[in-house]
């Protein structure tokens, strides 16, 4: 008899066995939160408000470095591995820059996230977002909320194995989600909603993307970029990319809900993705199925 393992249990096995934390430290101000950030360590955050724009000059850890792109600095994180940041009552993680991320790694494996929201004081514009991912590996982002973002809730470049559940990514001012150049990235029972007004999710030269039971919900965009996914989008020409640019492949969107979509299109490339039993309401897209 065959024994049938799916992408996403190797995923989950793969993340639990590597993911040992050396290290617990306890966090009740924003502070000692960002001068504990490091390899082999599991941080536990106290319930409060934790705003990063208020203390950054005052943080020492050579992990940490900051990335002003116009109206303020945000926390660059690189080199991090097997560290966890888990919530204890309501933590809200937030900074004041517009166009700065609210975290981002770059190079960094087995990072795990539960119990926190995350987002600006204010919403922004052309650069930033909630987390951002590069060259990163081994991802678990667990009953996060992200909002308020200068562009889009989660980035992932060149990243693989990302899980993304039971989290809500929500009013950020242009997309939810952009994956690109990476592999196995799943949204398994996730809110998606309230976020415009470009593209909402774009996934460029990927392979096995996944939405499981995740609801999407009033969202919003115009003709200008119409898709609620966009699949190896082209901006400049408004278009798939060319013949000779490598393809996104394996994009499942199974079990979701659609409801009140103020979308132009639902995706520029159907025949991308495997979709199974979805359900659709009030959306302005033409339904898929």
């Amino acid at each position: 008899m065959k024994i049938k393992i799916s992408l996403f249990s190797i995923f989950i096995f793969t993340f639990i066995s590597q993911n040992i934390f050396a290290e617990k430290i306890v966090v009740n101000n924003t502070l000692d939160l960002l001068n504990a950030i490091k390899s082999d360590c599991e941080i536990v955050i106290e319930e409060g408000y934790y705003n990063i724009s208020k203390v950054w000059e005052n943080v020492d850890n050579q992990s940490i470095s900051w990335v002003d792109e116009f109206d303020g600095p945000g926390p660059f994180i690189y080199g991090i591995n097997n560290l966890k940041l888990s919530g204890k009552g309501k933590v809200e993680i937030v900074i004041e820059p517009r166009y700065s991320w609210v975290m981002s790694f770059s190079n960094s494996s087995n990072i795990d996230f539960e119990n926190i929201i995350f987002g600006h004081t204010d919403s922004g514009y052309c650069t930033g977002g909630v987390l951002s991912f590069e060259e990163c590996n081994n991802i678990n982002i667990k009953n996060c909320s992200l909002f308020g973002s200068g562009t889009v809730g989660i980035y992932t470049f060149n990243c693989n194995n990302v899980l993304i559940e039971k989290s809500d990514i929500y009013e950020c001012t242009y997309g939810l989600a952009y994956i690109y150049n990476s592999n196995n990235i799943v949204f398994e029972k996730t809110k998606l909603r309230k976020t415009g007004e470009y593209n909402l999710i774009e996934i460029s030269e990927s392979s096995n993307i996944e939405f499981i039971k995740c609801n999407f919900e009033e969202n919003f965009n115009g003709k200008f970029m119409p898709y609620l996914f966009a699949i190896d989008f082209d901006f400049y020409s408004n278009t798939n990319s060319n013949a000779q640019a490598s393809q996104t492949i394996k994009i499942k969107i199974h079990k979701c809900q659609f409801n009140n979509n103020k979308v132009v299109e639902f995706t520029n490339d159907v025949n991308a993705i495997d979709l199974k039993s979805n359900k659709y309401k009030g959306n302005d897209f033409t339904q898929p199925e």
